[in-house]
């Protein structure tokens, strides 16, 4: 059983992200037996299986995080020095036209509260 998630803290001078997919927001079957993959900077951050979660640290400014799994998303956010963001990976049903992937910057104690079941991943 994987240890209960604490957070970290945050290097001086950079930014905290945690980047996360809990089980109850992944949708039907097939996406429990996906293993999306974590880009940051255009460099891969970490496979994705359910109930799991990394940290990423930056250097303030914008960075930008791509989503891959059977359909692709980007979410692109301003990062400031000594702070933690939390950044919640889903799907969303389209009408007609299946499910798309998403990546939403979370507020703080609801991230928080949403990743305490998630195992670390380490790539």
């Amino acid at each position: 059983m994987p240890a209960p998630f604490v957070e970290g803290t945050v290097p001086d001078g950079r930014a905290l992200i945690y980047i996360y997919r809990p089980a109850d927001n992944w949708g039907p079957q097939f996406w429990a037996s996906a293993a999306p993959l974590v880009f940051a900077k255009n460099e891969l951050a970490a496979i994705m299986s359910i109930d799991s979660y990394c940290s990423y640290v930056t250097n303030p400014g914008t960075i930008k995080f791509f989503l891959v799994s059977a359909s692709t998303t980007s979410l692109t956010m301003e990062d400031v020095a000594g702070q933690m963001y939390y950044v919640k990976a889903g799907f969303e049903l389209k009408v007609l036209v299946g499910t798309d992937v998403t990546l939403k910057l979370m507020p703080h104690e609801v991230g928080k509260t949403e990743i305490a079941g998630c195992k670390q991943v380490t790539e």
